[in-house]
């Protein structure tokens, strides 16, 4: 291969891993939890990921781990699974544990604040860390998603959907967050048609995966199947709001939210 890397960015990143193997197992099984993008499965990382911490208190990469499980649980509004009254405390907790994974940056650590800084409506912010996330792991295939999503919120879904495409070449075993991701990028390009077979198969594998439920509910508005638009808006577990979506989205620019924002409201979304 050949790869020149950057040896302050490598130390760095070494410093973020652990040599400690219980440490480790602990973060692998809070990660898998995570990844399923379900209510149990949230809760059930917590444990493993604060354990991973307790083993090694100098663990960078579970750090970040932590902050993407917080700050998924405050944009998802899913913060109860976590033990907390309202969804402010996950995003205080969020930044808390960034700040401390950011003392030995890992692609994760700068991937959760390219989230936090779409959050707070920071675009530039926003691309500078989705491309450093691919900089650091140019063969990680959550490297190109989360470049997917930043280039879509950006205005770029033509280039979303080749990130889309490149994170899914790299992994074949790809979680329906994958497909709700290519579905957008496609509703975006006006192409609901196809859209459609990547959100149904989302869908169908996870029917909590928020990204898929949503542009479900936009495109069905869109190609006119009303029932079906409001039957997803319906058997959603929590509750659904065009504002909620505003703010999970983000976009930065007007046109593309009103693009999204008339269909959801045809498809029945309060």
């Amino acid at each position: 291969l050949h790869l020149q890397m950057d040896p302050v960015q490598q130390d760095l990143q070494q410093a973020a891993e652990t040599d400690n193997p219980r440490a480790y197992d602990a973060y692998l099984q809070g990660w898998e939890h995570y990844n399923r993008r379900t209510r149990e499965g949230y809760t059930a990382a917590l444990p493993f990921l604060e354990r991973a911490i307790e083993l090694d208190p100098n663990y960078g990469r579970a750090y970040a781990a932590l902050a993407a499980l917080y700050s998924e649980a405050y944009i998802e509004w899913r913060h109860k699974e976590l033990g907390l009254n309202n969804a402010n405390e996950a995003r205080y907790i969020a930044n808390t544990y960034l700040k401390k994974a950011l003392e030995t940056p890992t692609a994760l650590s700068h991937r959760i604040a390219a989230r936090l800084h779409h959050w707070n409506s920071q675009h530039d912010a926003m691309m500078r860390e989705a491309n450093t996330v691919v900089r650091l792991a140019p063969s990680d295939a959550e490297s190109y998603l989360w470049l997917s999503w930043a280039l879509i919120v950006d205005g770029q879904p033509a280039d979303a959907a080749l990130a889309i495409d490149k994170a899914m070449a790299l992994n074949p075993r790809y979680s329906p967050f994958y497909l709700a991701m290519k579905g957008t990028t496609y509703y975006q390009l006006k192409d609901y048609d196809v859209a459609l077979e990547y959100l149904e198969r989302a869908y169908a594998r996870n029917p909590e995966e928020s990204l898929a439920v949503v542009m479900l509910i936009a495109t069905y508005a869109r190609l006119g199947r009303i029932d079906d638009a409001n039957r997803i808006v319906d058997d959603y577990p929590s509750p659904l709001s065009v504002n909620w979506a505003r703010r999970s989205f983000g976009f930065r620019n007007q046109e593309d939210w009103v693009h999204l924002s008339w269909a959801l409201r045809k498809g029945g979304m309060p």
